[in-house]
């Protein structure tokens, strides 16, 4: 299972930290967007898990590019139709863990697109903190280890800027990177430009 703050993606919606973010035709219209997050790696089963508790079922920490489409998210009313594209969920390159990474609020986040940094901040902004979100998504609802829940964005994501540029588009290089765990790339493709039509 993967986790947004406020939706679910698909597990297939997962991919490594330098594979291909594959835009299927319906999501090829303007309205890519990008969003960095640090990534929380449950270790243990766990539900109804008290905020003092949640430190004690998590194996560590990652980053990752909760890829949305603006339209598809917001339009149907469904946020998951817009995010849970297979691929759309990359992260890595490596899980950290706690025993390193002893606070996960005070650390530098950022997203660049072809090497211009977009968003650039501190996880010490989140809204939702790591502890209150672990506690908030196992209330009811059995999280299993393995299970990796992305946290949230800061400001400077396309949907906030002015004028079309900034949607990801065709071939753009999207690097979100976190303090103590390293860089995830990924390129964007549109599934079936350039093919050969049969």
């Amino acid at each position: 299972m993967c986790a947004c703050v406020g939706q679910y993606k698909p597990s297939t919606s997962l991919a490594s930290p330098n594979a291909d973010i594959v835009i299927p035709r319906i999501a090829q219209s303007p309205g890519l967007d990008y969003e960095v997050e640090l990534v929380i790696v449950v270790g243990k089963a766990c539900r109804d898990v008290s905020e003092k508790d949640a430190y004690n079922y998590i194996l560590g920490y990652s980053v990752g590019n909760d890829v949305s489409h603006r339209p598809l998210q917001l339009g149907p009313g469904q946020w998951s139709l817009g995010k849970g594209f297979d691929t759309w969920a990359p992260f890595g390159p490596g899980i950290v863990s706690t025993s390193v990474i002893k606070n996960p609020q005070t650390l530098k986040i950022m997203t660049r697109v072809n090497g211009e940094t977009r968003q650039n901040s501190s996880t010490a902004d989140q809204i939702f903190k790591v502890a209150e979100t672990v506690s908030k998504l196992s209330a009811g609802t059995t999280l299993l280890p393995g299970d990796v829940i992305f946290t949230g964005t800061p400001e400077g994501v396309a949907m906030g800027g002015k004028g079309a540029e900034k949607w990801l588009k065709d071939g753009d290089v999207v690097e979100v990177e976190l303090e103590g765990v390293g860089v995830c790339r990924n390129k964007v493709v549109f599934e079936g430009v350039g093919e050969p039509k049969l």
